[in-house]
């Protein structure tokens, strides 16, 4: 499992906050697969929903005309996981509910001035004891007509593919090791040459694996570069379908 740092940034959101939390950031950067790992270990309740698998809840949640229909959708999807201070809703993929209700606007089946789903969850944060996690992708998505609040009800994280750090975390290498070459960047202090050249080592191997877990993972369990080619492929190719849609 790769350590993100995004993790203790969740850690910290679930002890001293209440607010909603919105993660952002494009596709394959590991949203979905932190996100769960977090709410297994904390939550004893769950009641998550990945619009890109429930397809046929998209139109009801893109039709949401206040908080009190948010909730009458979770009761109906949820039941009776619904406890308070015990329950986390996870709504994931949610640029494919606002890509509906754009269409369902054009059509004019509801009006733009209609509330959209963020703007429901105000009041629903606001009025339960439940917390909330929502995702979504940047790739071809257009949220409009949103304002988010950081300090109101809404906090947000971006998410971004493995930076330095983090690839030789997924290396092994150690935190001592880590912390000795910042506190020589820090200081302006030269390098050790043998512990310079073995970091160069590591970033030219960042440099070609770059920073998608997929990849990384990849390489770090084969050690295998045309396994990390083939990864890469195929995350380019998702991407390319989502710029073509």
């Amino acid at each position: 499992m790769l350590k993100r740092k995004i993790d203790e940034k969740l850690e910290i959101w679930f002890k001293y906050r209440k607010q909603a939390l919105l993660i952002s950031g494009a596709r394959q950067t590991g949203k979905t697969y932190s996100i769960n790992n977090f709410i297994n270990k904390n939550f004893e309740s769950v009641i998550s929903i990945d619009f890109s698998y429930r397809t046929d809840l998209i139109d009801s949640f893109a039709m949401i005309g206040n908080s009190n229909d948010f909730l009458l959708r979770l009761s109906i999807v949820g039941g009776d996981k619904l406890i308070d201070n015990k329950t986390v809703i996870f709504l994931d993929e949610i640029q494919l509910v606002y890509q509906r209700r754009e269409e369902l606007i054009r059509q004019g089946v509801i009006s733009k001035t209609s509330q959209d789903l963020i703007s429901a969850l105000k009041y629903v944060v606001m009025e339960t004891k439940y917390r909330f996690i929502i995702s979504g992708s940047l790739l071809g998505i257009a949220i409009k007509n949103v304002v988010l609040n950081p300090t109101g009800y809404l906090d947000e994280i971006k998410m971004y593919p493995l930076d330095f750090e983090e690839f030789l975390w997924a290396k092994g290498v150690g935190k001592e090791a880590i912390d000795y070459l910042k506190d020589c960047f820090n200081k302006r202090i030269e390098v050790d040459n043998s512990i310079n050249t073995l970091f160069l080592n590591y970033y030219r191997e960042y440099v070609l694996v770059g920073g998608m877990p997929e990849a990384v993972n990849a390489y770090v369990l084969n050690n295998n570069l045309f396994l990390v080619n083939e990864a890469q492929s195929q995350i380019l190719s998702r991407y390319n379908i989502d710029i073509t849609t």
